[in-house]
């Protein structure tokens, strides 16, 4: 693979602080990012409820405030603010860049390869990789531009090759187990169709709550059932999104998914395929997202707007989250059936879009996903 444009992560650089001041204002920055005045310097990122925007932002902040750029991945590396503040004001030695992070170690099985949502990084999959069996190798497919020093990939295929060439690169021989969370469903299908055109066997595609275009800009269509589906769905968005946050957060967050879903409501009105930026608020809120990482995103919105699938000849296995958007009103299949020449398997995830990946709900969807790979290891797909 040609690696000349991405094979170097930047090195740290950052002013001489003491390792107390240094800690003191990573402290302060890791408090802040998550909203937790208890973080303490032994107390592990992920543990306490991190994820990848919460990374990016402390990432962000760190350089800000203390002059020091860190790679995406340094927080999988040192997960807590001691070990990360050992290496501020020094050069430490980094893996070189490449779109796969290995989530959970080899064993046995054949890797399965998930590809990044719009956001581009992984760090939002250890808790499911974490979740599989020992022994099943999890590798999180990253996203070009994900480090801030690169330009991100402007069209699916683009991308899917250059995952395809890195996958190959570190499983020669197939079948593949393949999959992909939102907009990494996408690129995820443009993956298998490529692997397949080179005569290399797909033995899983699972596809993590996406909806592929051209369906995801399609308006809905009116049906006799539709009222008393929204009614259910709108009870269970309440209980996932605003009810799950606690008593002292419900008012506010219920201000701000209304909000959200008017803002997107009226963009998808104005012209069907607009509303991406509403979409990036919604999941993250618009103040938690810094322009780098803004302009990936926008990158990637394009990208799937610009995409138009082919019908893959083998089958898909959709893994969707109960609770929808409320003006999201697509079928169950999500569009998915009229891509799935072999066939479509449905399996229902209690949660949301953002909650089937954080505990409880990602154990539910681990245990899905490890019958599905044992499945298809098995030659049962």
């Amino acid at each position: 693979m040609n690696q000349s444009p991405l094979s170097a992560a930047s090195p740290a650089h950052g002013p001489r602080l003491s390792d107390s001041r240094v800690e003191q204002e990573l402290l302060t920055i890791w408090r802040r990012v998550l909203e937790r005045d208890d973080i303490g310097p032994d107390d592990d990122f992920f543990e306490q409820g991190g994820e990848s925007i919460g990374a990016v932002q402390i990432l962000a902040e760190i350089e800000q405030v203390l002059g020091v750029k860190f790679p995406p991945n340094v927080l999988l590396e040192r997960p807590t603010v001691k070990l990360l503040a050992q290496s501020t004001g020094r050069e430490p030695r980094f893996r070189s860049w490449s779109p796969l992070e290995l989530l959970q170690p080899g064993g046995p099985n054949p890797p399965f390869f998930c590809v990044h949502g719009v956001g581009g990084e992984v760090l939002s999959f250890l808790d499911l990789a974490r979740h599989l069996p020992a022994g099943q190798p999890f590798y999180g497919v990253r996203a070009v531009g994900s480090d801030g020093g690169h330009e991100p990939l402007h069209r699916v295929e683009e991308m899917a090759a250059y995952y395809v060439e890195a996958i190959r690169g570190v499983q020669p021989r197939p079948p593949y187990y393949l999959g992909g969370f939102s907009f990494g469903g996408s690129v995820a299908l443009e993956m298998a169709q490529q692997l397949h055109a080179q005569g290399a066997p797909v033995a899983l595609l699972a596809i993590l709550d996406h909806t592929p275009p051209p369906v995801r800009y399609r308006r809905f269509v009116w049906s006799p059932a539709l009222p008393v589906w929204w009614v259910v769905n709108a009870g269970r968005w309440v209980m996932e999104d605003v009810w799950r946050v606690g008593a002292g957060k419900r008012l506010t967050t219920l201000g701000q998914k209304i909000g959200f879903t008017v803002k997107q409501l009226i963009a998808g009105l104005r012209r069907p395929g607009a509303s991406g930026n509403t979409d990036v608020e919604n999941i993250f809120g618009a103040d938690r997202i810094p322009d780098g990482f803004r302009r990936l995103m926008a990158a990637h919105y394009q990208a799937l707007r610009d995409y138009r699938p082919k019908v893959y000849p083998g089958r898909v296995t959709l893994f969707r989250a109960q609770t929808r958007p409320l003006f999201r009103l697509h079928g169950r299949d999500l569009g998915w059936r009229e891509l799935a020449g072999g066939g479509l398997d449905i399996i229902d995830i209690p949660g949301n879009h953002e909650t089937i990946l954080k505990k409880p709900r990602v154990q539910v969807l681990a245990q899905a996903l490890a019958v599905q790979l044992r499945k298809a290891q098995a030659g049962g797909l």
